[in-house]
């Protein structure tokens, strides 16, 4: 007798992987003239913690903060940033301090557990979204 295996949830890589090649396909970043075309710059930031404390000192002295935002789009001029989690992942204190900065700046801020979150929340935004369906993020094979 097999038993089922219940389906593992995508990890945070699975899910920032699907949201970047959404945005790729929605908004190409090159060339720049593209951007000017569409209107709509963004970003993905890898700022994992540091391997080391030399590391770690060089990244603050740089100005790196922990915390930071997963996703940084602007469109209509104004800043637009979105947190990555799974479905059970939590903000951290530093990613909380963080949002709280961003709009304080008056920036837009948004977490999101699917690429379908996504783009809701970028629909919601008034991002011009072209009729394309997300791809679902892949099952992690066992």
């Amino acid at each position: 007798m097999t038993t089922k295996r219940k389906p593992r949830s995508p990890s945070e890589d699975q899910i920032h992987v699907a949201c970047a090649q959404w945005l790729e396909r929605q908004w190409p970043q090159s060339p720049p003239e593209l951007v000017k075309r569409h209107g709509v710059r963004w970003i993905s930031h890898e700022l994992r913690n540091a391997k080391s404390r030399v590391e770690g000192a060089k990244r603050k002295d740089r100005g790196c903060r922990a915390g930071d935002p997963d996703i940084e789009l602007i469109y209509g001029r104004v800043a637009h940033f979105l947190e990555l989690k799974t479905s059970k992942g939590s903000l951290s204190d530093a990613q909380i301090d963080e949002r709280a900065r961003i709009l304080a700046a008056g920036g837009f801020w948004a977490l999101c557990r699917s690429p379908d979150d996504l783009i809701s929340q970028l629909h919601s935004w008034g991002f011009p979204i072209r009729g394309e369906a997300p791809r679902h993020v892949q099952e992690p094979v066992i």
